[in-house]
């Protein structure tokens, strides 16, 4: 019984520390939003963007329609990465781009358009993973810039500009963006939003306002492409929390474009919500576990250590 209650007590402190973190990180947030403000620069780096689909279907030509109205100024490389070609993206590819040869071998790239400095290429990666699908392709790039969109996101016109700009800016290497339903109408739908953005927007604000870093979400990020190339996406669950500690534990900060980003869909349903959870607290757990001595012997601050 004395254990049961020591136990108990431990966790009620962790508990109570944890919460008066969402508190602090509340405050600050509230106290200190983003202003709205210009990017009158026009970068013309190449960047070549990443959607990881697995029968997406017609949502994969949403990303890519999203992507090909985005006004940087620089050449756009627009990668959709599925296994073969009996991904359910294809019928609607074969409408859209019917001069197009789909019946490639896997490791085959299928070119579908290329104008005003805008390319749209699909690679048969012959992968499952989304890991396995993004460092397929990032080994054969030459792009100053890489950035993931996952195929049930839909970019903002100026995501890739705005978040180039703040790279150069900071003199940074990485930034996550800013991330958006959709639609949030009805029970679950709100409540996926209230998690994955209000929430993630709450610590992104916060931890830069404190000078620390944010994190990696797996989607609507722009990077070096190096960065990717020397430090490919590991095999586990959640592999973009992983590649996050890697990065962070060599010195690379990751910033934050609270400015622009993408929409994406969100769970309709309980089931979706819970196995969607289900998945993050395993893999984010894991990660933490797998990471947790490299974080003790890192050269970092004691608040970023905290974090």
């Amino acid at each position: 019984m004395t254990t049961t209650l020591a136990v108990c007590a431990l966790l009620t402190i962790a508990l109570s520390a944890y919460s008066i973190g969402h508190y602090l990180c509340a405050a600050v947030f509230l106290l200190g939003r983003a202003k709205t403000r210009s990017f009158p620069a026009r970068p013309t780096d190449s960047v070549a963007v990443l959607i990881p689909a697995k029968n997406e279907a017609e949502r994969a030509l949403r990303a890519i329609t999203s992507l090909a109205r985005q006004d940087h100024a620089g050449p756009i490389d627009v990668y959709l990465l599925i296994k073969d070609q009996t991904d359910s993206s294809i019928p609607f590819l074969r409408a859209l781009y019917p001069g197009a040869n789909f019946d490639l071998p896997p490791g085959a790239l299928v070119e579908l358009s290329e104008s005003d400095g805008r390319r749209v290429i699909v690679a048969y990666t012959d992968a499952d993973p989304k890991s396995d699908k993004i460092n397929w392709v990032t080994r054969r790039l030459s792009t100053k810039y890489l950035a993931i969109l996952d195929a049930d996101h839909q970019a903002d016109a100026d995501w890739i500009r705005t978040s180039v700009c703040l790279l150069i800016e900071r003199g940074a290497r990485i930034i996550q963006a800013r991330r958006a339903p959709i639609s949030a109408r009805g029970l679950f739908p709100l409540w996926d939003s209230l998690h994955q953005h209000i929430g993630c927007e709450l610590f992104n604000a916060s931890f830069s306002r404190l000078g620390l870093t944010v994190f990696f979400t797996g989607t609507t990020a722009v990077m070096e492409t190096e960065l990717l190339q020397d430090n490919p996406l590991g095999e586990c669950i959640t592999e973009d929390i992983d590649f996050s500690y890697r990065i962070l534990l060599q010195g690379v900060r990751i910033i934050d474009n609270p400015w622009s980003g993408s929409s994406e869909e969100t769970s309709p349903d309980l089931y979706s919500f819970l196995a969607r959870r289900r998945r993050w607290s395993s893999g984010h757990t894991s990660t933490f576990l797998r990471q947790l001595k490299g974080v003790v012997r890192a050269p970092l601050s004691a608040l970023e250590r905290a974090q």
